[in-house]
């Protein structure tokens, strides 16, 4: 919370700085509205993946998109799908709420990754409540709010894409 207390002060300053150099300019201080906005969304984003690893709290994600790929075969279309998905980090446990409730407990993760695109991706090596073993991957897309939850259950794969609520 100290980090985004700084990023804070630091964007609340940098817009006070601007408002003083130009107050009688209404398209400067628009501008200056939009970048305060950007680098508090950017100090959010970061202490958002940050808390995924913390053992800080409870974290809700509600999906509205999902698609499955089978073995090696393409993902399919995306199609509407309006899940939760819950990371209870303090319990170490991650639950999809769909139409079958899943629950898995987290047994080891990994620090961040990032892909050739320049995603963050956090990956949560996982035990279902049938002991079977699988990969959850959290995938923050740059410049978005948008996050892909990707579950890797051996011969299936299970795509969400939606945002932390």
């Amino acid at each position: 919370m100290n980090r985004l207390l700084k990023l804070t002060t630091f964007a609340l300053s940098l817009f006070i700085s601007q408002v003083c150099i130009c107050q009688s300019n209404d398209d400067y201080l628009e501008e200056a509205m939009k970048a305060l906005d950007k680098e508090i969304n950017k100090g959010l984003i970061e202490l958002q993946k940050e808390s995924l690893f913390s053992s800080e709290g409870v974290y809700k994600m509600r999906t509205s998109k999902v698609a499955i790929k089978k073995n090696t075969d393409n993902w399919n279309k995306w199609e509407d799908g309006s899940f939760l998905i819950v990371f209870n980090t303090p319990k170490e446990r991650i639950t999809v709420y769909t139409k079958i409730k899943q629950v898995y407990d987290v047994y080891k993760s990994n620090k961040m990754i990032q892909d050739d695109d320049g995603n963050d991706i956090f990956t949560f090596y996982c035990v279902n409540e049938l002991g079977d073993e699988c990969e959850l991957h959290v995938k923050f897309i740059k410049n978005s709010k948008e996050r892909i939850v990707i579950i890797n259950k051996g011969e299936i794969d299970i795509a969400h894409i939606g945002k932390f609520i």
